[in-house]
């Protein structure tokens, strides 16, 4: 997919009508992490591992990624890189996910 197709994908998610959690279980680099970002909430597992392959070659993540980093967590903390919501055990990823939406889903939309 060229990186504009990239770009769509993540541009739906973001603003999409319903929120969308996205579970990390393991790696989440470059283009998976950017997928991770555009989601609402980010759950992820103590050992998973997230960063942007791209810096280490002196280039900027595409996709609107950098973007978002400072609107979710702010820019202190987008330096520090600490960017999921919630951090459980593996076995638990899952069910800790589901938990997440029944919260949202028993809310108002509007809220």
């Amino acid at each position: 997919m060229a990186r504009s197709g990239h770009q769509k994908v993540f541009n739906y998610i973001d603003n999409y009508s319903k929120p969308i959690i996205a579970a990390i279980n393991g790696y989440a680099l470059s283009g998976g992490l950017e997928l991770a970002l555009a989601c609402y909430i980010r759950t992820s597992v103590r050992n998973s591992k997230m960063g942007f392959l791209e810096t280490t070659l002196g280039l900027i993540p595409g996709c609107g990624s950098t973007q978002r980093l400072l609107q979710i967590i702010g820019k202190g903390i987008a330096l520090e890189m600490g960017m999921v919501s919630l951090v459980c055990e593996s076995e638990d990823l899952k069910k800790k996910c589901i938990e997440t939406a029944n919260i949202l889903i028993n809310n108002s939309p509007f809220a």
